[in-house]
């Protein structure tokens, strides 16, 4: 993947943006659009390759449990709005 750099001349700054190539856009965009095609399950021949994933640890449950339960807040008082 080929990124390409360019300076950010405003306000100033010395900082750095990174751009990414029309190449690399379009290849990202189509994978992009055959896993979409996928998940409608419009088969297009792609090879899939399922990974495992381990087991979160305690840490990251506890994490994903916290997060999950905010969004189950923010649904609920979502509905009682309605």
């Amino acid at each position: 993947m080929e990124i390409m750099k360019a300076k950010d001349s405003s306000k100033g700054h010395r900082h750095k943006k990174s751009y990414i190539s029309d190449k690399a856009f379009a290849d990202l965009k189509q994978a992009l659009e055959d896993a979409l095609a996928f998940e409608r399950g419009e088969h297009r021949g792609l090879k899939i390759t399922r990974i495992k994933s381990s087991r979160p640890s305690k840490r990251q449950a506890k994490l994903l449990s916290a997060k999950s339960q905010a969004t189950s807040s923010r649904k609920a008082n979502l509905l009682k709005t309605l």
